[in-house]
């Protein structure tokens, strides 16, 4: 029997990744590949992937193209600026009543883009 991934309790948080936004965004077609590239990297080393959305109801919802490459993710509505205003999120983000940011280089280097790994990240 397979162990689960180390990975599994790492969370990708996408945030108000909407049309509506990136298309007033600088380079928002830069961003969109690199955030598929985030998504399809975390689905593929077992982590979860969670989205926000910012207003859906008047900004529509994710990027579908984004919505797609991980069809299990979460997807919070919100109202506040703030993404952890929102108490829907703040569920998501508590496992066992857990969460911690980290710097290990072991979690955060199979993240990287172009040779850059994150210096941070959410462990959930």
């Amino acid at each position: 029997m397979a162990s689960p991934s180390p990975l599994s309790g790492v969370l990708l948080l996408c945030i108000d990744l909407q049309p509506a936004f990136l298309k007033v965004i600088q380079d928002g077609d830069t961003l969109l590949k690199r955030c598929a590239f985030a998504i399809e990297a975390a689905v593929g080393l077992g982590m979860q992937v969670a989205f926000t959305e910012q207003l859906p109801r008047k900004l529509g919802g994710t990027a579908p193209e984004l919505l797609a490459l991980a069809p299990d993710a979460a997807v919070h509505a919100k109202s506040t600026f703030s993404v952890f205003a929102d108490d829907g999120i703040n569920e998501t983000l508590r496992v066992n009543g857990r969460a911690r940011m980290t710097t290990d280089a072991t979690l955060l280097e199979p993240l990287a883009m172009q040779e850059k790994a994150p210096k941070l990240g959410l462990v959930v």
